[in-house]
C-alpha cells in the first residue's frame, strides 16, 4: 500500500529538514494526546553525534514521516517519530525500514516504545515488561525496613 502511495523511506546520517521533522513530531504528539518532547529539535540536530539513522518518509518532495534509530550494544530504540495526519501507511513503512536497518546493524533487540500495540503486535513485536523499580540497600540495618514495605531482600 504504501508503494501504491508513492511512499518512499531513506536513511540519512542527519536531518536535512529540521523545521518540518519537528513539527511532524509534536503534531503526532498533539494527536495522540501524549505530552510535548522539549528536547526533540536538539535530539535531531545531534543525530550524527551518535550511533543512528535518520528516516524519511516521502512522497516527491513531501516529508510525511520520520523516525529517529539510536543504536547501542545491539538495541536499536527509535524516537522521534513523526507522521503527516493524512497519509496512511507511513508508519508500516518507517517500521519495516526499521527492521531492514536493524537486521544490517545486527541489532538482537529492537525497542519501538508502547504505542500502536496492534500494529506491532502483527509485525511478531513483543511487549517488554520492564516496569519494575529495584532498591538496593548497601546498609544492612535499613533491610527491616524494607521488608515492612512488602520488598524482597
Amino acid at each position: 500500500q504504501a508503494q501504491r502511495l508513492g511512499i518512499h523511506v531513506t536513511r540519512h546520517t542527519a536531518v536535512a529538514d529540521l523545521d518540518q521533522a519537528v513539527a511532524l513530531v509534536h503534531g503526532l504528539e498533539q494527536r495522540h494526546r501524549s505530552p510535548r518532547t522539549p528536547w526533540v529539535r536538539r535530539l535531531l540536530e545531534n543525530l550524527s553525534l551518535v550511533d543512528s539513522t535518520f528516516l524519511e518518509a516521502r512522497i516527491g518532495s513531501r516529508l510525511v514521516g520520520c523516525g529517529s534509530l539510536l543504536y547501542d550494544r545491539g538495541v536499536q530504540l527509535a524516537t522521534a517519530l513523526g507522521l503527516a495526519p493524512d497519509v496512511p501507511y507511513v508508519y508500516f513503512a518507517l517500521i519495516y525500514e526499521g527492521i531492514r536497518a536493524a537486521i544490517e546493524q545486527r541489532a538482537s533487540f529492537l525497542r519501538w516504545g508502547s504505542g500502536a500495540e496492534a500494529v506491532k503486535h502483527q509485525l511478531g513485536f513483543t511487549p517488554e515488561d520492564n516496569n519494575h523499580a529495584r532498591v538496593i540497600l548497601i546498609q544492612p540495618f535499613l533491610r527491616p525496613l524494607l521488608r515492612l514495605a512488602g520488598g524482597q531482600v
